[in-house]
């Protein structure tokens, strides 16, 4: 899934004449990093003001960071089994791509 945020245009002010942003620059991708990070910057009162009591749900817990994984005894089917390893193998390929430097828009391809 990819995200794509759209800015409200701003104006720029160059020699008493006002000009928008290009559209290219208004428009961003959302990695899951960058709203990890985003969320993790709203303070406590804010989450207050949200609704949250900051001490049991605090938004940046909605990414999930680990998945925990049960033991095969009480997993609930083999295709689960399935299911989990190719996750796992899915993350190993996309740690060795940031590794080895791969350019920004293959790693999104890994994501």
């Amino acid at each position: 899934m990819k995200m794509i945020a759209e800015y409200k245009a701003q104006r720029k002010k160059n020699d008493d004449r006002e000009q928008l942003p290009e559209p290219v620059e208004r428009k961003q991708t959302l990695t899951a990093e960058r709203v990890l990070s985003d969320l993790k910057r709203i303070s406590d009162e804010d989450c207050q003001l949200l609704g949250l009591n900051p001490k049991y749900a605090h938004p940046d817990w909605m990414i999930l960071q680990v998945l925990p994984i049960p033991p095969p005894p009480v997993r609930p089917s083999y295709d689960l089994t399935h299911a989990f390893a190719m996750i796992i193998r899915h993350n190993e390929n996309l740690r060795k791509q940031e590794r080895n430097g791969s350019p920004a828009h293959i790693i999104s391809k890994f994501a």
